[in-house]
């Protein structure tokens, strides 16, 4: 008998594999995402703040914290430009406009909020929400803003602004970031603007 030999029996060998499109999902300075190059698709990390690397894990370029909480202050605080047109809209009763302009400071903050790459991100609802309202409130404010100076009677005016901001929430539900989505709208309101001063002014817009 042999002194190495030993009866083992039946032994069950049971395989696992685990397969991850990105090294470690990326860490917490990038994001796995699925890119495709003509007919290929792959996985990739996308890096944040200055990150780089395939797991996003060298930070030889990386932003610091300090750098990327004065960018978001920045671009946040930028909003509060709002307030001198809200505060001359309610002053002179235009309503509607100055709620229109309180909706895109508001929804145009926290979008930027939370469109930030690495730590300083802050996100009160889904971001896809975020982005859209930041949008319709862009156009919608440069349409109620156009209409409000062609000077139109306040009925009609409100039945533009009321149709000008339900096709516009259309057109963004159909492509967000398509050209017309603001261009459309400018046309038509300058178009009503001049064809208002033509009417009442016929030797000008007024002084």
């Amino acid at each position: 008998m042999s002194l190495y030999s030993s009866d083992c029996g039946n032994v069950t060998v049971t395989p696992q594999l685990y397969v991850s499109a990105c090294i470690e999902d990326c860490g917490t300075f990038g994001e796995c995402r699925l890119l495709r190059s003509y007919s290929y698709l792959y996985a990739a990390c996308v890096c944040k703040a200055g990150w780089s690397g395939w797991g996003c894990t060298d930070d030889v370029t990386a932003q610091s914290y300090g750098r990327q909480l004065t960018a978001v202050l920045l671009l946040t605080l930028s909003n509060l430009l709002f307030l001198p047109p809200i505060v001359i809209a309610v002053r002179r009763r235009y309503v509607t406009e100055a709620s229109v302009y309180l909706f895109t400071m508001f929804f145009s903050t926290f979008y930027h909020a939370c469109d930030q790459p690495g730590l300083t991100v802050m996100c009160i609802m889904d971001y896809d929400t975020l982005q859209y309202c930041d949008f319709l409130g862009s156009v919608c404010s440069i349409w109620v803003t156009v209409l409000c100076m062609a000077r139109v009677r306040d009925t009609f005016k409100h039945m533009l602004f009321m149709l000008g901001t339900l096709l516009i929430a259309m057109s963004m539900q159909l492509d967000r970031r398509g050209l017309w989505n603001m261009l459309g709208p400018i046309l038509c309101a300058v178009l009503a603007m001049v064809t208002s001063w033509v009417t009442i002014y016929p030797w000008g817009p007024p002084g």
